[in-house]
């Protein structure tokens, strides 16, 4: 069998399938992603506690929403138009210009709505005003967010693979190191700090490095992109090319289907505390804490190279039927047997890597694991439906799977205490499976790549 699998890998290779590359350049980085997220879960299990634990994951839900909408939610449409577009310079340049157009504006929108309606929105996540502070915080530094990820669906795009998890491990490591010098004295406001300080010291951090070494059209001062926005998006271009509307499909799947993921993880925890206990909604984020880390290379794995990479094939059913195979096989073995070794070591991982207070986990672990890889297959699934046809075909599944999710766990944990936490992840992401093998067979499965 192990033969077997270095024979695949050679082919991988020889196929000029970029999967081994960034494989390697995924391991140096989740490597240092790990550390990160280890480090920062263990401060955060220590210095926060059970009590305060929760509210700092769902304030990073928060972030992951407005980031959403501070970029336009056209991540995954920059990359694979990208990809896409490599060898045709002119509907690259007029989709660059797009993109960044769309990010200047959605980054202004989001600042203002954040820096202007802060009470507001405190409200209505946490139905009180005392963390308006925080998000005023974010509404100043959202637009280097917006920045950043921008930058970073470009170098996705344009496969610079290197450069791309330099940058993602500068990230973690700034993270990691602000929640170090302010977690244990400002406790949850430096937790908070550090997540929203991050993306600003990243681009401070590795601006020299991609000014230095790559002269990309994407990449610039603000004073070049408003020139060239000036004349690639002409009337005759955007009618042309229609990049807009185009983007804007990318967009659409990301504000209906993304944004319910972080905000369905709002009303958990909302539902979790009002239900049960704040206690039982930290043990659910320590759940999610273990599938992050356990998945963060398959997943790093699945996003850098599932969208850019079958987004530029050109072949035929049975050789993308084979690609997914191969990515099948390279990448569920591993995660087997990195989880296996964790449920055996489950203990020792629970008391060393959070707090003593966090032990019902290990109850938790096995169901929860085998969640994790289903949820995996999900992902593999989903990126090829975006890359390949209009990502709005993944809509029905990410509202359906979130509402479900919702549900199970509101249903399932009255009924099973904590081991309905790890049983509706499961079940929901068996659920998720299903949907996307039904959306692959009534989208013409490979046919001629639709024009979105």
């Amino acid at each position: 069998m192990f033969d077997s699998f270095l024979n695949l890998l050679r082919r991988l290779r020889n196929n000029n399938v970029d999967l081994l590359k960034i494989g390697t350049f995924s391991v140096i980085s989740t490597v240092i992603k790990s550390v990160s997220f280890l480090g920062i879960t263990k401060i955060a299990s220590v210095y926060l506690g059970v009590a305060q634990f929760s509210i700092f994951y769902q304030f990073i839900s928060i972030i992951t929403i407005f980031t959403l909408c501070s970029t336009g939610a056209i991540d995954s449409g920059i990359t694979k138009f990208t990809a896409e577009y490599a060898h045709d310079s002119e509907k690259l340049r007029v989709f660059s210009a797009a993109c960044r157009l769309i990010t200047i504006v959605f980054a202004t929108l989001t600042a203002l709505s954040l820096l202007i309606f802060a009470d507001f929105w405190s409200i209505f996540f946490y139905n009180n005003s005392q963390y308006g502070s925080y998000l005023q915080m974010l509404g100043a530094v959202i637009g280097f967010t917006a920045i950043y990820k921008y930058q970073m669906a470009v170098l996705n795009g344009e496969k610079k693979y290197g450069v791309f998890y330099q940058l993602d491990a500068i990230q973690n490591m700034v993270i990691l190191g602000i929640c170090l010098m302010l977690m244990p004295f400002f406790k949850l406001t430096g937790s908070i700090t550090a997540y929203l300080l991050a993306p600003f010291f990243t681009l401070l951090i590795g601006y020299v490095f991609l000014k230095k070494h790559f002269k990309s059209p994407h990449l610039g001062s603000i004073s070049v992109i408003f020139n060239q926005l000036r004349y690639d998006l002409s009337p005759e271009n955007i009618k042309k090319q229609r990049p807009f509307s185009r983007l804007f499909s990318f967009s659409a799947y990301s504000f209906l289907g993304l944004l319910m993921g972080p905000y369905i993880e709002i009303l958990i925890r909302q539902s979790l505390i009002s239900s049960h206990s704040v206690e039982y909604a930290s043990i659910w984020d320590g759940l999610n804490r273990i599938n992050g880390l356990f998945s963060v290379f398959t997943i790093t794995l699945i996003n850098t190279f599932v969208i850019p990479h079958f987004a530029a094939l050109k072949q035929n059913a049975s050789v993308l039927s084979r690609e997914l195979l191969r990515l099948f096989l390279v990448i569920i073995p591993p995660f087997i047997v990195v989880a296996l070794g964790v449920y055996l070591l489950r203990e020792w991982f629970v008391l060393t890597f959070f707090s003593p207070a966090f032990l019902p986990l290990t109850a938790l672990m096995g169901i929860q694991l085998l969640g994790c890889l289903v949820s995996v297959i999900n992902m593999v699934f989903t990126n090829f439906i975006i890359s390949r046809y209009n990502p709005l075909f993944v809509v029905p599944y990410n509202i359906l799977a979130s509402l479900s999710y919702y549900f199970l766990i509101s249903s399932f944990t009255l009924r099973y205490g904590y081991q309905g936490l790890p049983l509706a992840y499961l079940i929901n992401s068996l659920i998720g499976v299903f949907l996307l093998v039904i959306i692959i067979i009534l989208v013409p499965r490979f046919q001629r790549k639709s024009t979105l």
